[in-house]
């Protein structure tokens, strides 16, 4: 239909300024930002909901069978190499390593443990060797307990490959069990073959589970020197064994951070050799994350989103670059960082579970949300009994929200405590 012609309509006259936009703008964001803090605190109740836990596994610690601690390294080498090989599929949500650690040695029913973890299938296994045989059992249950699969691997080793192509042979079983679909560049991935040599990857081995067995019990520094002296060792029967440059570089970061001190030569020796590491695979998502880590130690954020991102691509439940990316965002885009917490918490429930609660809280804090803040410090506090942490989080919670009477009586029981 033909409009009126201009100088016959009637002119209504609108107000000089406006900042309706604004304020529904502003709305918006908070309502956004109010479901996912929402989201946040009551995703523990949700985690039994099917939908959500469709594409999802924990990889329980294998149990070894062989008598004493006797290649122990082998065992758990397996456990983490099909947990590994599982992460880097995109339509699968894999519980991290340290999230699993805690069931080692405990007898719990698959329905507790998967609720717990929140996730909608258990993968369990053990095994032993036997000369240069490797015989695993490996059993794949449900949610409710039930069988999915079940599957005993008797196989010569006479090459690391062998050992390598068994672990993927696995892992690529329980994603077609699961219905998972695997891309070919993921099943390449997957398949990669990093050493040929037996010994260097059985040194690797154990040097891996001394700074596994340090990271579980932080009291015990000698084990960061055991990892070195293999580490370096394995070195010796494969000088381009790219997993090893990259357990160094992680030995680095740690010696850094976990002694409570800042050192420009750690740091930087990290660096390097996680750059030396990608200079042989290129694919090594570890390396791209610990990058990123130590440019966002450094204010370089262009740097670290870089290296974040590309850790994602190769791993997509790499529990510590999406912790990197909240941060990252953290600063300038808070919906998109609870996002990426989310998604850390969703997979990571280890030790340092109770600190990123208080991350989370901290954030939710910094926009307005008091009381879903004060309920992460709550949680974080039920998880590590750092009950002076919590009164801390919440006086800077309400002092910060112009709270001031609430923060002065909480720091009033704070110091009481201390």
């Amino acid at each position: 239909v033909k409009t009126e012609p201009a100088e016959k309509v009637q002119v209504k006259v609108a107000p000089k300024s406006s900042n309706s936009w604004m304020i529904a703008s502003y709305i918006s964001f908070l309502v956004i930002l109010g479901l996912l803090a929402i989201n946040i605190i009551s995703r523990g109740e949700k985690l039994n909901r099917r939908a959500d836990l469709e594409h999802s596994i924990a990889v329980l610690p294998f149990h070894n069978d062989s008598p004493g601690q006797k290649d122990t390294h082998i065992i758990d080498g397996c456990m983490v190499a099909i947990l590994d090989n599982l992460s880097k599929i995109q339509d699968l949500r894999v519980s991290a390593r340290a999230s699993v650690e805690v069931y080692r040695g405990y007898s719990k029913p698959p329905g507790e443990i998967a609720n717990e973890l929140g996730v909608s299938y258990l993968l369990n296994g053990s095994g032993q060797r036997i000369e240069n045989r490797i015989l695993l059992t490996i059993q794949l249950v449900d949610a409710d307990g039930n069988i999915i699969w079940s599957q005993p691997y008797n196989r010569r080793i006479q090459k690391a490959s062998d050992q390598i192509q068994l672990q993927s042979e696995i892992a690529e079983l329980v994603a077609e069990e699961i219905d998972v679909r695997i891309t070919p560049e993921e099943k390449r991935r997957i398949s990669s073959i990093p050493t040929q040599s037996t010994i260097a990857h059985e040194l690797f081995l154990k040097g891996h589970e001394e700074i596994a067995g340090y990271m579980a019990n932080q009291r015990d520094e000698s084990a960061l020197e055991t990892a070195r002296i293999l580490l370096k060792a394995s070195l010796t029967f494969d000088s381009s064994f790219a997993n090893v440059y990259m357990d160094l570089a992680n030995l680095s970061w740690l010696r850094n951070f976990n002694r409570h001190y800042y050192s420009e030569t750690y740091l930087d020796s990290a660096l390097d050799l996680a750059s030396y590491a990608l200079t042989l695979d290129a694919q090594l998502s570890e390396a791209y994350t610990l990058r990123g880590r130590y440019y966002l130690t450094r204010g370089d954020y262009v740097k670290a989103l870089e290296e974040f991102n590309q850790a994602i691509q190769l791993n997509p439940n790499d529990w510590r670059a999406l912790l990197g990316l909240a941060s990252y965002y953290g600063n300038f885009d808070v919906p998109r960082s609870l996002e990426y917490y989310m998604r850390v918490i969703s997979l990571y429930k280890g030790p340092q579970a109770p600190s990123i609660l208080r991350e989370i809280g901290e954030l939710l804090s910094s926009v307005g949300f008091v009381d879903e803040a004060v309920t992460c410090f709550h949680r974080a506090t039920q998880s590590d009994g750092d009950s002076i942490e919590y009164y801390v989080g919440i006086t800077k919670c309400y002092a910060n929200n112009g709270l001031i009477e609430q923060a002065y009586i909480v720091c009033e029981m704070l110091y009481s405590l201390d």
